[in-house]
Parts: structure tokens; sequence; C-alpha cells
């Protein structure tokens, strides 16, 4: 390398594999720490190697990784992280992996060590994803919260999975919303598409605890809408609500 003159920044990972294959682990390391920042695969062999043989080097350099880029290292550093090593920068990778995932079962790992701030956070980076909010806010049992998000205007393909958690919550108010939308979607629009929500919220409907009369009601009227829906019926039939 020396002899031919070319700077080993240009060809990191070589240096790195001819350190290494010389048996001088200092040579080796001196290199990964002059060239880890513009590297990924030499920055994780340095990692790799401070987390096997030196956890107070590997946190400093966990720490300053992700806050280079954490979308980069979240899924490498979340194999070596635990709340008891760093419980801190376990949080904050974790949470990016659960903004990532959208997996209420990753949420669940680190649930227990979050703050009402960090769940907040969370919900704010998330407020393109209407459902996985609902999922979290169940998991902390704001149930308002979810009410309040079922009380405004939400895409209906978003309802159910928003409104389910309230179910047994806020009875009332949740067999109220599921006639309006289910009532209101049969007025606007026809098709498959639309008539498999509807029997989807009737559904529901017949779970709201002290309504199961009234979701009765409500599934005979809509079966015998005016005009005939043969496709309605049909959908209706396969949920098995008539």
């Amino acid at each position: 390398f020396k002899e031919s003159g070319i700077e080993p920044s240009s060809l990191p990972e070589l240096t790195l594999f001819l350190n290494k294959a010389s048996g001088n682990m200092n040579d080796w390391l001196q290199s990964a720490l002059q060239l880890y920042k513009n590297s990924q695969p030499v920055a994780k062999e340095l990692l790799q190697y401070y987390f096997d043989t030196d956890k107070t080097s590997f946190l400093p350099l966990a720490h300053e990784l992700f806050a280079m880029n954490e979308q980069a290292w979240v899924d490498f550093l979340k194999g070596y992280l635990s709340p008891e090593l760093d419980r801190e920068l376990f949080v904050r990778v974790y949470l990016k992996h659960v903004a990532n995932s959208l997996k209420i079962s990753d949420y669940l790992i680190v649930q227990k060590y979050l703050s009402k701030a960090d769940v907040d956070q969370l919900l704010k980076e998330l407020y393109w994803c209407e459902t996985f909010k609902a999922k979290i806010l169940e998991a902390e049992q704001r149930f308002d919260e979810i009410k309040q998000m079922a009380e405004k205007s939400i895409s209906k393909w978003d309802f159910a999975t928003i409104i389910q958690p309230i179910l047994h919550v806020y009875p009332d108010f949740c067999f109220k919303r599921i006639k309006e939308t289910a009532t209101s979607t049969l007025q606007a629009e026809r098709g498959r598409k639309a008539y498999k929500l509807i029997a989807n919220w009737l559904q529901q409907a017949q779970t709201v605890p002290g309504f199961e009369t009234d979701a009765l009601q409500l599934i005979q009227q809509l079966y015998t809408h005016k005009p005939n829906l043969p496709a309605l019926k049909d959908e209706m039939r396969q949920a098995g609500l008539v």
C-alpha cells in the first residue's frame, strides 16, 4: 500500500482486511479509527470489535454514528443495545425502529422504558399513519384520544381499525358513529369495495355492548335498502350478518 501511493482512505475495507491478515490488531484499530467516518462497513467492524472487547468505547461510537444518520444505523444497532447497556440510546434506536416497522409488537418491547414525552413525540412523527397511532394509544390506554380521532372525519379505510379499541369503552358513541358512517357511505357510494366495508362495520356494531338489538335493526334496515342492492345483500350474507 505504501509503495503504491494509494491512500488508505480510498480503499478502507481493503486496508482493514490487510491489517487484520497481517495479524497486527493495533494497526487494524488505528486504521479503523481513521476510516470509520467515511465507510459504514468499517464502522460496523469497529463497533463489533468494541462490543466484544470494550463496551465503554462501543457506546460513545454508537451514539456518534446514530446521531450522524439514524436511518442508516437503526437496524444494526438495535441488535446490540439493551436497556441495561444504555437505556437512553436503546429507547432512541427502538423508537426509530418502531416508526419504521409500524408493528405494535416492536412498540411493546420498548414501551415500559418510555416517558409520556417519548410517546407523544412518536405519535407526532406518525401523523401520517392514523391506524398505528390508534394502536399505540390503545397500548397506552389513552382511549379518550382514540375517541377524539374517531370523532373527526377519518378515512373510511381506517375507520374500523381506529374505532375497534373503544367499542367497549364508549359503546353509545361507537354504535352511533358506526351507524352514521355506514348509512352515509351507502348514500354516497356504490360498489363491492364500499359494501365490504359496510358489512365489516356492521359486524363491529354487533359486538357493541348493549346495542345487540339496535345492530340487528340496522342490519335489517340496510339489507332491505331501496332501491334493491343485490351486491350489498351478497356481502352481508358472506359476512354472516343475515
